[in-house]
């Protein structure tokens, strides 16, 4: 029998966890992000603490996957910014942390080994939203003919 609490009914990730979530572009990842960065204050109190200053740590997680900005000079973000989102989450006093971001899934097998030795592999979850590819395509393309991409659908 449970009394409704997350505890109880064994929901709760073990402490020390560090949740990565992957959302892969159109998967419905800035709403997730929305929802978790509104609730920073509400998960703290629940010893969940939110990683990083914004509800997107786009800076740290572009420089660990070697990722430009679009409006950058093609270079990928300082490691700083990554370091930095590493600091917050060794001092972290919540016993869970998480963060989200859609920059995780350009990651390849060597980055994707360096960020789970970064963020302690053993105490590691990760969540990965996804979508069906045929409503993916439609939508990507739409919103890269938004930015100004000039290339048909069929190609």
């Amino acid at each position: 029998m449970t009394d409704g609490t997350p505890e109880s009914a064994g929901l709760l990730l073990p402490a020390g966890t560090r949740l990565v979530h992957i959302g892969p572009h159109k998967t419905g990842t800035t709403s997730l992000q929305t929802a978790l960065f509104g609730a920073r204050a509400a998960m703290l109190a629940q010893g969940v603490r939110h990683l990083g200053k914004t509800r997107n740590p786009a800076a740290a997680v572009r420089a660990v996957t070697g990722q430009a900005a679009p409006t950058s000079t093609g270079t990928a973000p300082s490691m700083r910014y990554w370091n930095d989102l590493l600091g917050e989450a060794r001092r972290a006093r919540e016993p869970r942390t998480v963060v989200s971001s859609e920059f995780f899934s350009w990651a390849t097998l060597e980055v994707i080994e360096r960020i789970a030795r970064d963020l302690d592999g053993d105490r590691l979850h990760v969540v990965v939203t996804l979508r069906p590819l045929g409503r993916i395509l439609p939508s990507q393309w739409q919103q890269n003919v938004q930015a100004g991409m000039t290339q048909a659908y069929e190609t």
